[in-house]
């Protein structure tokens, strides 16, 4: 086994305009960091969107794996992903 498994990404409605994306995307990757960067070769610029400077996910961007928010985790980028894992990605909401 290669250590990739083979899951479905959903992408905010803001990112897929944004980075003419499909908003469900299916994938083989071993990580969220090995997702992120499939989706940075598809679309320039999407890594810079979710991450900060430091190259920790950005405070408004939420990423989900089955369910589970990962996006304040210390390790999230390396948060291994299964067969069959669903991972959102979009951002925060707020109002009022």
């Amino acid at each position: 086994m290669d250590g990739k498994s083979k899951i479905k990404v959903f992408v905010a409605s803001i990112f897929a305009k944004e980075f003419k994306l499909s908003r469900e995307l299916t994938m083989e990757v071993g990580t969220v960091e090995d997702l992120v960067s499939n989706i940075e070769n598809m679309a320039s610029g999407f890594r810079d969107s979710i991450y900060d400077e430091t190259g920790t996910i950005r405070p408004y961007v939420n990423v989900f794996v089955d369910g589970a928010n990962i996006s304040s985790r210390e390790d999230a980028l390396n948060t291994p992903l299964k067969d069959g894992d669903s991972v959102y990605i979009f951002p925060s909401v707020a109002g009022g």
